[in-house]
């Protein structure tokens, strides 16, 4: 970027942009014409300055929806450094920024299930319903993510929303999102029961067409998964999911040999 144009987007002032584009009217296509580029607007978005990142929407919308040299548009680094506010503008402007794939396939809504925020992950979700079907290139959606990441509160919001997806497209909820495998065949339930995580798993069971009995890429059901932890699992997670028709796929001593190797890190 150029160094004058990178000055004005840290500074945030909007007056100092138009004095710029009165001496160099070209300054913002020059930059455009670059496929991959760290433009003015991804620099106002990670420093939270709004006024210029709104104009600067207005003048080129096209760079909202530009990767940088690290494969992120300006939406996720404002997600990436908690610029919260900014976040919600830029969203309310062209809800579609919300599913733009950067790296790894990962999408804004993604990256919310992984750092955390309530808030922004219902606003996102609200303004792009679809966008809860996106997967990154592991196949992974936000409901994995949330769980891989440990976010209770923002797995609860996601699995509010399935519930009122499913009013409308029953289909759509349970394959695309709920029922979704990652490439390693894994749902959101296996990956949670991995982990030993009661709440996120009681969570999920509550969602009435989570299919309990999906195997994975190495035959192992939610409950085989979870008794994969040995001596670690959590009999009360055991007992839920048996409870709610959760049956084990693979023989005991089969589990067993899955353990050691998830102990010697040969799993995953």
């Amino acid at each position: 970027m150029d160094p004058k144009l990178l000055r004005v987007a840290q500074s945030g002032s909007v007056n100092a942009l138009y004095s710029l584009l009165q001496k160099d009217p070209c300054i913002l296509q020059n930059v455009d014409v670059l496929p991959f580029i760290h433009t003015p607007l991804h620099e106002a978005s990670s420093t939270g300055k709004i006024d210029l990142a709104m104009e600067l929407m207005i003048l080129k919308p096209s760079f909202a929806k530009k990767l940088n040299e690290d494969g992120l548009t300006p939406l996720h680094l404002a997600v990436e450094n908690h610029q919260a506010e900014l976040a919600l503008e830029l969203v309310k402007f062209d809800p579609s920024l919300v599913r733009i794939r950067g790296r790894g396939g990962m999408t804004p809504l993604h990256l919310v299930a992984k750092e955390g925020d309530v808030e922004l992950l219902t606003e996102f979700i609200l303004v792009c319903p679809e966008s809860i079907t996106d997967a990154t290139l592991n196949g992974e959606t936000a409901l994995h993510i949330a769980v891989i990441s440990d976010r209770y509160e923002e797995l609860k919001v996601l699995r509010g929303w399935m519930q009122r997806m499913r009013k409308g497209d029953a289909s759509t909820t349970e394959i695309q999102v709920l029922n979704k495998r990652d490439r390693k065949g894994n749902t959101a339930l296996h990956l949670a029961a991995y982990n030993n995580n009661h709440q996120a798993v009681k969570q999920l069971l509550k969602c009435m067409s989570l299919n309990r009995n999906i195997q994975n890429k190495r035959g192992m059901t939610a409950l085989d998964a979870l008794r994969a932890n040995g001596p670690q699992m959590n009999t009360e997670t055991e007992s839920i999911i048996k409870t709610s028709g959760g049956n084990i796929a693979l023989r005991e001593w089969h589990v067993i040999g899955v353990a050691c190797q998830m102990e010697h890190g040969t799993l995953f």
